[in-house]
């Protein structure tokens, strides 16, 4: 699912992205769109940077169950949220600053332009 970044502004939130595959990210987060992790991949091939934005995969047998949450944070980090040990070693192992929270962020206090 390709969704909106909540702020703690109530009821503002957004899904910011660049590139044409970026455009069409944008559209799926308006409607917390779903689609499979193939058709993602092929559309995120064509987006060059996704600076606010979050993405839910369910998991195979509970449709209805998270499991694993990325989250895009002013274009400035990732934010990963999963039980998963092996999408958390995947995650360690690929990439050189990977940081451990203490809990996962639900919103933002920073405020986005005029919204």
């Amino acid at each position: 699912m390709v969704s909106t970044v909540k702020s703690s502004k109530p009821g503002h939130e957004w899904f910011e992205a660049t590139g044409e595959g970026g455009e069409r990210l944008e559209g799926l987060a308006q409607d917390d769109g779903q689609l499979s992790g193939s058709d993602l991949a092929a559309i995120a091939e064509n987006a060059r940077q996704v600076i606010w934005g979050a993405f839910v995969g369910l998991a195979p047998t509970q449709s209805d169950t998270p499991w694993v949450i990325i989250r895009a944070v002013d274009s400035m980090f990732y934010e990963i949220d999963s039980d998963d040990e092996v999408v958390l070693d995947k995650i360690n192992s690929t990439y050189k600053d990977v940081r451990t929270g203490e809990a996962p962020i639900t919103s933002w206090l920073l405020d986005h332009g005029d919204e």
